[in-house]
């Protein structure tokens, strides 16, 4: 498995909050706009202010539900990868950095006794070495 295939997880969690944030965004926008009801005709394939709104409330949330499955879908991959590491010391690296998106420098206090710069040789040794 390479770095990239590792971070994905990480990807997908970054993007599952930009989702969240949008969605946040959007739903506040809702609450601030009303339906303009002025008697005047509107052109049917631009709808209203409103309708634009929640279709697109309606894209992200199905972006962030695909999110969300394959974020299962990962992390299952990546625990079932873990978990065929040998050494135990070395299991707790990739979870920490790869399940729980930990900084090298967490990790490394996370692991106890070693540095960052240890953690993460560690890591790239083993990778190389399952090339």
């Amino acid at each position: 498995m390479t770095l990239a295939e590792l971070s994905k997880l990480y990807r997908i969690k970054c993007r599952t909050e930009e989702c969240k944030r949008r969605l946040a965004d959007l739903h506040l926008q809702r609450k601030c706009q009303s339906p303009l009801f002025d008697g005047m005709p509107k052109n049917k394939s631009t709808g209203s202010r409103v309708e634009k709104l929640a279709l697109e409330i309606v894209e992200v949330e199905s972006a962030l539900l695909d999110l969300r499955c394959r974020s299962f879908e990962e992390m299952a991959r990546l625990e079932r990868y873990i978990s065929a590491i040998p050494d135990s010391r070395l299991r707790l690296i990739f979870t920490a950095r790869f399940v729980e998106g930990l900084t090298w420098e967490d990790v490394a206090r996370y692991v106890g006794g070693s540095t960052a710069d240890e953690v993460k040789k560690a890591c790239h040794r083993y990778l190389r070495g399952q090339e």
